[in-house]
Order: structure tokens, then C-alpha cells, then sequence
């Protein structure tokens, strides 16, 4: 994402892609880590989801975390390479899913968002957030970085951004 985004070279696209990021009529659908949406094959992968109350969730180094929430880490990066304050950053979050889900964040959710916000694409070696699923089995024994796809773009359907 870093490296996509500095290669990025007229201004106004990187505007484009930081402006999409807070546009209302995406409505949080402008930026994605695609392997981390959808549910389906998730709770096919004998990792986390080993019991029926670990669905939907990952493992990363070790420790079970929702899905949904692991994807923030793309939101403080992309923040954070935009331009945008922690502060704004985290009040997004809040505002996004007090409105869109009525509840506020889980505590590793804002964790996963000020990771990338922090570290960008240094993250990994850096401690993670508390894991809120630590009832939940890590079976998956892989190791090492899987690649992922994601968007950052805020039109719907075509001319979005693969990168």
C-alpha cells in the first residue's frame, strides 16, 4: 500500500484516494483488504474458526482476531499516508460504526487502526493489539506474511483501484 502509494505520481490521484477515504456517499466502502471480507471462506480455514463462536475470525502471529477488525490496520495506513491525525483517524472509527452498526469499536479494532497509523507498512514487527478472541484456537501453522489485494477509491463498481 506504502509503496503503491508513493509510486502514485500526479497529486490530484492521491487526493482523489485520500478524499475517498471520508466521502459520506461511499459510505466506508472506498477501501478494503479483499481476503479479509468476506466470511465465507474464513470460516472454511481450520484456524481460528475452530468452534462456532470463532467465526470470522484470522490469526495473526499467533493470536485469533476478528476479521473486520485486522482490517483497520489498512485504515490507519492509508490515513497515516494521507496526511490525517490520529485523532481523526480513531473519531472516524467511532463515528462509522456508532452510526452504521450502533456500538462502539472493540478496543483491538482502534489497536489494528493506530498499528498502520503508527508503523505503516512496518507493522509487523511491532507489538500487536490484545486480542479480544483469545478463547478461540490458532490450528493454522502458517507462517509469514500471505499476500492480500485490496481497493482505495471511492467510486462503486468500475474504475476502482486494484492494487
Amino acid at each position: 500500500v506504502v509503496s503503491d502509494y508513493n509510486n502514485i505520481e500526479f497529486d490530484i490521484i492521491k487526493k482523489r484516494h485520500c478524499d475517498a477515504l471520508y466521502d459520506t456517499s461511499t459510505r466506508g466502502s472506498a477501501w478494503e483488504i479483499f481476503q479479509l471480507r468476506g466470511r465465507s471462506w474464513i470460516d472454511k480455514i481450520p484456524c481460528c474458526a475452530t468452534k462456532p463462536q470463532c467465526r470470522g475470525t484470522v490469526e495473526v502471529s499467533g493470536k485469533c482476531y476478528h476479521a473486520s477488525e485486522v482490517n483497520y490496520l489498512l485504515w490507519g495506513v492509508m490515513n497515516k499516508l494521507c496526511g490525517n491525525w490520529w485523532t481523526t483517524t480513531k473519531l472516524a472509527i467511532f463515528a462509522h460504526k456508532l452510526k452504521e452498526h450502533g456500538h462502539f469499536p472493540l478496543p483491538s479494532t482502534i489497536g489494528w487502526a493506530k498499528l498502520g497509523h503508527k508503523y505503516g507498512a512496518d507493522w509487523s514487527s511491532h507489538p500487536l493489539p490484545s486480542s479480544s478472541w483469545g478463547h478461540c484456537d490458532t490450528k493454522c501453522g502458517v507462517t509469514g506474511v500471505l499476500p492480500f489485494t485490496y481497493k482505495w477509491d471511492k467510486d462503486k463498481g468500475g474504475g476502482i483501484d486494484w492494487w
